[in-house]
């Protein structure tokens, strides 16, 4: 399953038993310890380290420590290597919101406003109306009322920008 890259053949063996591999094609879940965000952690020489960054150096060779292991699958206990690859920072935030997952618009947990509202702050707006009513009405400020007709927040709604 796993080349012998980074480890003896006990830590090969060791890791390979937290991984539950099915068909080459599906995801290889990670079945021990994992974080708060779901990728799965093990200890290798002693070493914290996250399970997909493990899965693809024991099978394509030592990862530069400057790039990124990403999953095609999205699922962060994934250990399968045909599923993982090599990216940057950059990569990795263009994948994230390529696919959705980024904490933009009404997902970030810090947003005051739903999606339907930014489209009226932009609607009303247009109509006219100024933005110290506009924040007034919707109990925001009025720059933020000025950004968003902007494109300077809320761009990922209204398409300004």
């Amino acid at each position: 399953m796993f080349k012998q890259i980074l480890a003896s053949e006990i830590d090969v063996e060791c890791f390979s038993e937290r991984v539950n591999t099915t068909s080459p094609a599906d995801c290889w879940e990670w079945v021990a310890s994992c974080d708060k965000d779901g990728y799965g952690v093990c200890y290798m020489k002693g070493v914290r380290r996250k399970a997909h960054r493990v899965a693809y150096a024991l099978a394509y060779g030592k990862t530069p420590a400057h790039l990124y292991v990403l999953h095609t699958c999205d699922n962060p206990s994934c250990c399968n290597p045909e599923h993982l690859w090599l990216g940057t920072n950059r990569q990795n935030i263009d994948d994230m919101v390529s696919k959705g997952r980024s904490l933009r618009g009404a997902r970030n947990p810090n947003a005051k406003l739903t999606e339907s509202q930014v489209r009226n702050v932009v609607k009303l707006r247009e109509k006219g109306c100024s933005v110290v009513v506009i924040g007034r009405k919707l109990n925001i400020g009025h720059r933020t009322v000025s950004n968003i007709c902007r494109g300077i927040q809320w761009s990922c709604v209204t398409g300004i920008g």
